[in-house]
């Protein structure tokens, strides 16, 4: 559990699934056309990857090879938060999507007041 509620995201922009592949304890974000379409998590012990696997990588793959002017992923890493759990990691995928409002995330649930500090390369 967070002691504090800033907690600090390193956005990565990734241009493919190899280069989002390893990445854990984080939330991503699709966007397409400049817009937010899809946000979701990724555990601290498992793999982007992991998460989409052989059946799923070429639907992250197609759009990096036909619509890369419209197509980016972005991944939100908190591992240099000390003592982040997966509970923070989820209140966190649900702020943003409180906030982002993307066209594929339809459920919103409830989550604690958290300050979020963004750096790297933050998604539009």
């Amino acid at each position: 559990m967070i002691q504090q509620n800033k907690i600090i995201m390193l956005w990565i922009e990734c241009s493919s699934y190899e280069d989002a592949q390893d990445y854990h304890g984080c939330v991503y974000i699709f966007e397409w056309a400049g817009k937010p379409f899809y946000i979701g998590m990724s555990g601290i012990n498992k793999r982007f990857g992991g998460r989409y696997g052989g059946s799923y990588r070429h639907l992250i793959e197609a759009p990096f090879m036909y619509e890369k002017q419209l197509f980016r992923l972005f991944i939100g890493s908190l591992l240099l938060n000390e003592g982040i759990t997966e509970n923070d990691i989820e209140n966190i995928e649900h702020k943003l999507i409180d906030e982002m409002d993307p066209l594929g995330n339809r459920q919103k649930k409830d989550y604690p007041d958290l300050i979020l500090k963004h750096i790297g390369d933050v998604p539009d």
